[in-house]
Parts: C-alpha cells; sequence; structure tokens
C-alpha cells in the first residue's frame, strides 16, 4: 500500500510539465482556521488567510470561507463552504498600479479518511466549486465549475508531532475555453504540532503551478505557509 502511495505522489508532478512564458513568484500565506465541533458528529468552521507576495510586497489575495460538515459514515465526511476571496491585479509584486477583483464560490465536499497503520493515515477530497466573480456594478456574474481532487499522506511522529504530504489536482469543468481544463496543481509537505486540544499550528511548502486562462502561460509559486488551528468541542 505504501509502494502505491508513494508511486502516485512521484507521477504527479510531471503533469506540472508544460510548455509556454512561465511567471515565478514567492509568496507567504497566514492561515487562521477555527472549529467548532457540536454533537453528532456536526463541525463548524470558519478560515481567514492572508496571502502576500514574499516580504510583504504587496498583497496577493484575502480569503474568508465559513461552512459545516458532518461524519455521516465511519472515515467518510460531507460538507459544504462559502467563499469569499479578493484577488489584486495583476499578480505581479512588482506592479504600480493594481486593481482588485473579488470571487464568491460555493462549495461541496466529500473527505475518506482511512488509518493504514498506527502511524499512518491516508486522506483523499473530492470538491465542487461554483464560481462567481465580480463585474461592474457590483454584480457577480456565474463563471464556471471548478472539480478538485485532494490526496494526502499522514505520519503520526509522536503525540505532539505529524508530517504530512499533499497534492490537489484542479479542473475547470463546464467552461468555454476547453484548453483551460486543467487550472492548478498544489504539492504540499507540512508539520503539524499540537500544543494541546485546543491550539495546533502548520507549517508548509507548497509548490503551486497554475494555468493561466489564456492557455500557453503559467504560474510558478513556492509558498511558505503559517497555520493556526483553534478548535472547541462542545
Amino acid at each position: 500500500m505504501k509502494k502505491i502511495i508513494l508511486c502516485v505522489f512521484l507521477s504527479v508532478p510531471f503533469l506540472s510539465n508544460a510548455q509556454g512564458n512561465i511567471h515565478h513568484h514567492n509568496l507567504q500565506f497566514f492561515r487562521y482556521q477555527f472549529s467548532l465541533c457540536l454533537h453528532n458528529n456536526y463541525t463548524l468552521k470558519l478560515e481567514a488567510e492572508e496571502r502576500s507576495f514574499l516580504g510583504f510586497r504587496r498583497q496577493s489575495q484575502y480569503i474568508i470561507r465559513a461552512g459545516g460538515e458532518k461524519e455521516i459514515y465511519k472515515n467518510l465526511t460531507l460538507g459544504g463552504s462559502f467563499t469569499y476571496s479578493n484577488v489584486s491585479n495583476p499578480q505581479d509584486p512588482d506592479a504600480s498600479y493594481t486593481s482588485i477583483s473579488s470571487e464568491y464560490r460555493p462549495s461541496l465536499y466529500l473527505t475518506f479518511k482511512n488509518q493504514l497503520s498506527k502511524k499512518w493515515a491516508w486522506q483523499q477530497r473530492f470538491q465542487q466549486d461554483i464560481r462567481f466573480f465580480e463585474e461592474p456594478k457590483n454584480c457577480y456574474t456565474y463563471s464556471n465549475m471548478r472539480s478538485r481532487y485532494l490526496m494526502e499522506i499522514d505520519y503520526s511522529i509522536n503525540h505532539n508531532f505529524s508530517a504530512k504530504l499533499s497534492d490537489e489536482l484542479i479542473f475547470n469543468t463546464q467552461n468555454n475555453k476547453p484548453v483551460c481544463a486543467f487550472e492548478q496543481n498544489r504539492i504540499s509537505l507540512a508539520v503539524h504540532t499540537q500544543f494541546n486540544k485546543s491550539w495546533a499550528s502548520e507549517i508548509s511548502y507548497i509548490k503551486w503551478f497554475q494555468q493561466f486562462s489564456s492557455g500557453n502561460e503559467y504560474y510558478d509559486k513556492n509558498i511558505l505557509r503559517l497555520a493556526i488551528l483553534h478548535k472547541i468541542v462542545i
């Protein structure tokens, strides 16, 4: 089983090989995630994330996400969320002029977790986004649907520390531009630290490869992310 998982992770980066103009960026993300665990396996979630170019040169994106989920079967969770984001355009840390575009994004997802052994765990998530972008006169129009598949392997080092390796593939669906069916590939390596029952942190390195809407230009992003995780159980 471990050999199969390793082969999957080693093969996915080759999907990022592309011909065209590639823009290289270095960014830093700061995230706060709050989880309220209720009775009957219900969980409410609230998340805020600030994304900026390395060295706080300029904001890249700001995201607020709210949602909830329920464990509907052993190791199987159904959830939904609503995301609001502001994106600075152009995505260039040296740009002298910038504008802000906003997006509303409802999502549904299904997460499957499998404990392979005492130390190893395997997780998959299937998610569908519906994207609405801001237009002139403060109105929002439907853009496209987006399908996402996340796979993650966790290794528990001890009671307080664990390591995570994940990869997420993102595809545009119901889009009028079929050349842009592939949108993103995000590979992440993280260290999770559990301070107590309520507080934890994650430090991640993310390799983010993204295709422009033109189909022949790409972002190649190196990202450092610090996440503060806060959980309350009722």
